[in-house]
């Protein structure tokens, strides 16, 4: 008998018994399937909690559509997984759809097929009902071409679809392995609800991290992206999705954009781009942030890669390190430099018309900010207004560029062109060192100075010490920067460049 006394030994055992009662409801119960029919069963059954297993085995399933509606925003998950990681390798057609709240799939490889026009994995299913609160992780998709005799023979080819489409919200994408795709489609897409312009859509809310994508080949235009992260259609929308931590290496897609950013309110942070022919580009859409990323060339053969291009209004650009890049070295006014702010076709006020939904709109009120540009060649490391064939008019304003370095193995700091006589920055901190010099009048705002990067360690050039409690105006930019550098560390009270 437990006496009044003891009401606390009561009230705590209490808890212990409620605690274990609903820690064995999380755990759920656990399902092994060995045949379609059974996982489509066993999902549309499951319960928050349960477990999936799909027996390890390779299979050729075509169309997996499966849906749950047992769960909530903030239920445990629905897993679905693989008996062992990618101990079952989907082959030949197959692609999975998926619907319900709180999904988890895990574990799966999908190799050497091809699933058509579809994509080979969709945040919604058959039924376009989307996904919402799910996860895809640990997931591999090594090959999976829709096109395959074009791609073998290095040709553009015919079949568009991609490796993975969010659609829903607040979903998460993250520690999968994509390699080899060479058809056209962008690897993976942030897809919204409302496609017409300049209505917005329902904010998305998306993570993608983690990732690891190498191999990206496609020999025509438009089509190639890594990520893209809506469509003109979409861009007045907001998505306040965020891209980090991932990983690109080798992708030799012509198309230039490896990220590309269609929607406003996104955040570009702290992903790795190695020997790749492309960069980030805020393509469509306003207040993005982008920084503390890599973006790294040390293969002389790479002669198209870039930096971060920044169209629009908007944009915090800031605390990334941009090496090697060449993508404008035989040409000024390539897009293709370390950082590019661009001129638009239309105003930056004009935001209604249908009809200029695709076209581009100049960089306004962008910060680029203690950025790191070293052993880049071209034009300039930093290129103010972009012009295309001459028909983008309206010219970049109220720029600021501010407590960078900029360290080029050829050609100049920095590239205006002349017939951009209406453009406005504002330049202060800025350290340079260029063959061609700074490339821009007046200097106001940039110091030159000699600039020797050490041994790689970590990944990056050691910077030289001149950097070091040298920016100008730190005030100004302790908000943004929330008093970490490039590599998340704690600047001191005087910031480095």
């Amino acid at each position: 008998m437990i006496h009044l006394k003891n009401k606390p030994l009561l009230f705590c055992l209490m808890l212990s018994l409620l605690a274990g009662i609903c820690h064995l409801h999380v755990q759920g119960a656990v399902y092994t399937v060995r045949d379609k029919a059974s996982l489509v069963t066993r999902f549309a059954q499951a319960n928050p909690g349960d477990t999936i297993i799909v027996a390890n085995g390779t299979y050729d399933w075509g169309q997996i559509d499966i849906t749950n509606s047992r769960g909530n925003s903030t239920s445990a998950y629905i897993v679905l997984k693989s008996q062992t990681p990618n101990g079952v390798i989907f082959i030949g057609s197959t692609y999975l759809q998926f619907a319900g709240k709180r999904i988890h799939v895990t574990g799966f490889k999908f190799a050497n097929g091809k699933s058509g026009s579809d994509d080979v994995i969709q945040f919604r299913n058959g039924s376009s009902v989307a996904a919402f609160y799910s996860r895809v992780s640990n997931i591999t998709i090594d090959n999976y071409n829709s096109d395959s005799t074009g791609a073998a023979a290095g040709l553009p080819t015919a079949i568009d679809n991609k490796w993975v489409s969010l659609y829903g919200t607040n979903n998460r994408l993250d520690h999968c392995t994509f390699i080899n795709k060479s058809n056209s489609g962008a690897t993976v897409v942030v897809w919204y609800d409302n496609p017409t312009y300049p209505q917005r859509s329902t904010p998305t809310y998306h993570l993608i991290d983690s990732n690891y994508f190498k191999g990206r080949s496609f020999v025509s235009g438009n089509g190639g992206e890594t990520i893209r992260v809506g469509t003109s259609n979409v861009s007045a929308s907001y998505g306040y999705n965020v891209i980090e931590y991932n990983l690109f290496e080798r992708l030799t897609q012509s198309e230039p954009e490896i990220i590309s950013n269609k929607t406003n309110a996104n955040t570009y942070r702290y992903n790795t781009i190695l020997n790749s022919t492309g960069g980030i580009t805020m393509r469509h859409g306003r207040y993005c942030s982008v920084y503390g990323n890599f973006i790294i060339n040390t293969d002389p053969l790479v002669t198209d890669g870039y930096g971060i291009r920044i169209i629009d209004k908007g944009h915090k650009v800031y605390n990334n390190y941009i090496e090697g890049v060449t993508g404008n070295n035989s040409n000024l006014t390539s897009m293709r430099a370390a950082i590019s702010l661009y001129n638009g076709f239309y105003p930056s006020s004009d935001t209604t018309d249908p009809t200029h939904a695709s076209g581009y709109w100049p960089a306004d009120s962008c910060l680029v900010a203690f950025n790191t540009i070293v052993d880049a060649k071209g034009g300039g490391g930093i290129l103010i207004g972009h012009t295309d064939n001459g028909f983008n008019v309206y010219q970049p304003k109220g720029i600021i560029l501010a407590n960078n370095v900029i360290k080029m193995a050829a050609g100049q700091a920095a590239y205006k062109p002349p017939t951009n006589t209406a453009l406005t920055y504002f330049a202060e901190g800025n350290l340079y060192n260029a063959p061609n010099g700074l490339g821009i009048t007046p200097t106001t705002g940039f110091v030159s100075a000699t600039l020797n990067f050490g041994i790689r360690t970590n990944g990056i050039q050691t910077v030289p010490s001149v950097v070091q409690d040298a920016a100008v105006n730190t005030g100004n930019y302790a908000a943004i920067l929330k008093n970490l550098d490039g590599q998340g560390q704690t600047r001191s009270s005087i910031y480095d460049v």
